[in-house]
Order: C-alpha cells, then structure tokens, then sequence
C-alpha cells in the first residue's frame, strides 16, 4: 500500500471529481494515475493561496483502476461527461484517428498529451471530500505527506497506518462546495499563462 499526496492548485470539482457516487481522478497528476493502485490511498492538500497548505482538500482509498480509453466509452460512467455534468472529468474518447476531447469548461486542446499520458483513471468508492470546508491535518500526519510540488509517495507501514486511522475517523461528507467557480468561458486552462503547465483547473 501506498500513500500519494500532492497540492490540488485549483479546485473546481473536476480534479479530482467527487460526484456521481465516486471520486475519480481523471486528469492532471499523470505519474499517480500511472502508477497507483487499488489500496492505495490518495491525499489532496490545500495551497496557501487557497484553504491553507496544512489542510485537507480530499482523500480516497483506491478501488478501482481502468484506462482512460475504458472510461470515456463506458456507459457507467457517462453521467460523469461534461453534457451532463458541469464539472464532468470524462472528457476524453477515443476512435479509429485516436484521442478526442469532448467540449467542457476546464481542459482545452493544450492539455490533452498531458492528461493522456497518466494512462488510467483512479476510482474510489470510499473518499472524503471537503472543498471550500477544508479540514486542518494533525501535525505528526501533515510532516509525512507534506509536499510543495510534484507529489509524494510514502511505502512506511506507520504512516500508511496514521493516514489510515486520521481519515477514517472523519465523516464521509461530500456534499462540500468546490473552492473554484466553473469559469463561463472555454478553454479556461489554456488560456492561463501558468509557469509550470497550461492547466489551470488542476
């Protein structure tokens, strides 16, 4: 089992998605959703510029893990696409020319090699999402799964086990109000001149 933990930038109910019954994490982050797996539990921390860098964005135990390509054509999960969703993360197909992008609010044409390269998409059946009520972390589980940027990945059986016992003693709610608004216009991400990368939702 591991732990990933990273800084979720922007907020918007899109990355990571927690409606339609479970939280999925579709894009940005491509190096997690390549290489985690099921049990393996994933950690969202604020920004200071957001709810405050000791706190708790969202967390989710992974139970289950399938292509990108498995998820945007699979009709379980077309209430997750952005025509009927507004903060719809299934956004990408894929037919005999390759990737497409379906039209949606978030992600614009500059994020798709990106996005695409994570390979998977991370479901979670059991998550806690907080949005704008962002919990605070105790300190002796923020010192291990504290990370400024890129992420962090912990194997250490204690911390594993501190994580375990600190989000399970919080309530499952997930009826929390994103930080972000959706932006009315498209392509909000590629229009942000960002120094890192084009995405500005993730």
């Amino acid at each position: 089992m591991n732990v990933f933990s990273y800084v979720v930038a922007n907020d918007y109910g899109f990355a990571p998605n927690p409606y339609g019954g479970v939280l999925t994490l579709v894009t940005c982050k491509p190096v997690i959703r390549r290489t985690a797996r099921v049990g393996d539990i994933i950690i969202g921390l604020g920004s200071v510029r957001t709810v405050g860098s000791d706190r708790l964005f969202y967390a989710g135990i992974i139970s289950e893990v399938v292509t990108m390509r498995e998820y945007g054509q699979s009709k379980r999960f077309a209430n997750k696409r952005p025509e009927n969703m507004e903060s719809g993360d299934c956004i990408y197909y894929w037919d005999e020319t390759g990737v497409k992008q379906r039209a949606n609010q978030l992600h614009g044409q500059g994020d798709i090699e990106r996005d695409t390269k994570g390979k998977n998409v991370l479901i979670c059946d059991r998550y806690w999402y907080f949005g704008n009520k962002a919990r605070s972390i105790p300190l002796e589980v923020l010192s291990a799964i504290k990370i400024v940027r890129g992420h962090r990945r912990c194997r250490d059986e204690k911390v594993i086990s501190n994580v375990l016992r600190f989000i399970e003693c919080l309530n499952e709610e997930t009826d929390f109000t994103p930080y972000h608004e959706i932006p009315r216009s498209r392509g909000h991400c590629t229009s942000q001149k960002l120094k890192t990368n084009t995405c500005g939702a993730c």
